[in-house]
């Protein structure tokens, strides 16, 4: 199995529609589990070919990756998932670092992702889309929701106190376009979520006070977590989820972090106390990735995304690559994951790699490094010298001045990634994946 790399200027053929959100709950023993892993047959060379593409021609993406196919050598093929013949489909908006009570840009970036949720809503949802309250189709199958990669709300999170000030003034009020309000959203931490009460976001009170829509709570917020999307509709091959979503809690990983104990709160998470996670740091960072580790290997997800706040691969200046996720790199490049979605970088990047990690056994695989933290406040500070080892990534597009997020459209035939910004969300930059 293999894949091919088109990059496109323009949108490329519709994906079709998707079922419903679900949850699932892995047990940590993986030792009795019959696990079915996809070998990636990949060795990925020292730069990636693109295609331009000019139509919106179903026809025209498979003779541009025919062609690709053909001229390129195996060194620039990349693993993907092999192709089923479906008709589902997901389409998620990824926004970062956006809770300012509407200031900052943050009401630009929701105009503009109302505007890409009304469009895929019509794409996705057919007759339903006449419908403000409908979030999927269970008929088609289809799907529209969104994911935070975190900085929820600024500038110290939330506590028991004011949660629901900050729950009003920078989602209910900010996200309230008739294409908006009634998507699901699926949210990290951040590390300003940590300078407050994590368990409040994450809590029961703050969920019911958001409201609910027609595919399960509005906010739905977690430290790690998985979600799939899609999947199942039509008579898809073993009902498998089109786009499978592992959820990563970035901020303890960070150094600094655990010795500002006056800042950020990790209470709970280490310790000897009944109740408490883990023991020690490195109790909870082994458990960190075998958890990650069980989401990759047990997801049955066409696709497999994994989203954290910290940036592994990123070439901004005041934050940039972030060291101590380097495990969590390892994990998502050995076990499959297409892209890895972070905030915290006030801007947009899109990077593919020119090497892996070097995981031992590992094949290469063209995993996205992909940063959308342009959700209010920008940053334009993204240098080619700034990520680290020098020459680890290819920067294949970048802004710090335009409010915006990556809309993620997908069917088990394809993956698109798409950054967009302005005030109507026009696409600045897109990627696709197409399986074979």
């Amino acid at each position: 199995m293999s894949e091919i790399e088109i990059s496109e200027k323009v949108r490329a053929a519709d994906p079709s529609p998707s079922p419903r959100t679900k949850r699932v709950t892995f047990d940590r023993n993986l030792e009795d589990e019959d696990l079915v892993v996809h070998v990636k047959d990949t060795d990925l060379g020292a730069g990636l070919k693109t295609c331009w593409k000019n139509s919106r021609a179903p026809a025209a993406v498979l003779m541009c990756a025919a062609i690709i196919l053909v001229a390129l050598p195996a060194a620039f093929q990349h693993g993907a998932p092999a192709r089923q013949n479906t008709s589902s489909g997901v389409g998620l908006l990824v926004v970062g670092d956006w809770g300012r009570m509407g200031s900052d840009h943050q009401k630009t970036c929701a105009n503009a992702m109302a505007a890409t949720a009304a469009e895929l809503r019509e794409e996705l949802l057919g007759p339903r889309a006449a419908d403000s309250t409908a979030c999927d189709d269970p008929t088609s199958g289809s799907f529209v929701g969104v994911i935070s990669t975190g900085d929820n709300f600024y500038d110290d999170g939330v506590t028991p106190a004011d949660f629901q000030t900050h729950l009003q003034g920078s989602f209910s009020n900010v996200y309230s376009h008739p294409a908006l309000r009634h998507l699901p959203w699926a949210s990290v931490m951040g590390n300003h979520d940590y300078h407050g009460h994590t368990d409040v976001q994450i809590g029961v009170e703050m969920r019911e006070s958001a409201g609910t829509t027609e595919c399960g709570p509005r906010w739905d917020a977690m430290r790690s977590g998985y979600r799939e999307y899609g999947g199942g509709a039509g008579g898809d091959a073993a009902g498998s989820p089109v786009v499978g979503v592992c959820f990563v809690d970035t901020s303890p990983w960070v150094w600094s972090y655990r010795n500002a104990t006056e800042k950020y709160r990790f209470d709970g998470l280490i310790g000897d106390d009944p109740g408490r996670a883990s023991e020690t740091w490195r109790d909870w960072e082994d458990d960190q990735i075998k958890s990650l580790e069980q989401c990759l290997l047990k997801s049955r997800a066409s696709w497999k995304i994994v989203v954290g706040h910290h940036g592994i691969v990123s070439y901004s200046e005041k934050h940039g690559s972030q060291p101590e996720l380097i495990r969590v790199r390892l994990a998502l490049e050995r076990l499959g994951a297409i892209a890895y979605l972070n905030g915290h970088d006030h801007n947009l990047q899109h990077v593919v790699p020119t090497k892996t990690a070097n995981t031992p056994g590992a094949k290469a695989v063209a995993v996205r490094y992909i940063t959308t933290g342009a959700g209010s406040k920008l940053r334009d500070d993204v240098d080619l010298a700034n990520a680290p080892p020098k020459g680890d990534g290819s920067l294949y597009f970048q802004t710090g001045t335009i409010p915006g997020f990556v809309a993620v459209r997908a069917s088990h035939a394809k993956i698109v990634f798409e950054h967009r910004g302005g005030d109507r969300g026009e696409v600045l930059y897109s990627d696709a994946v197409v399986a074979r």
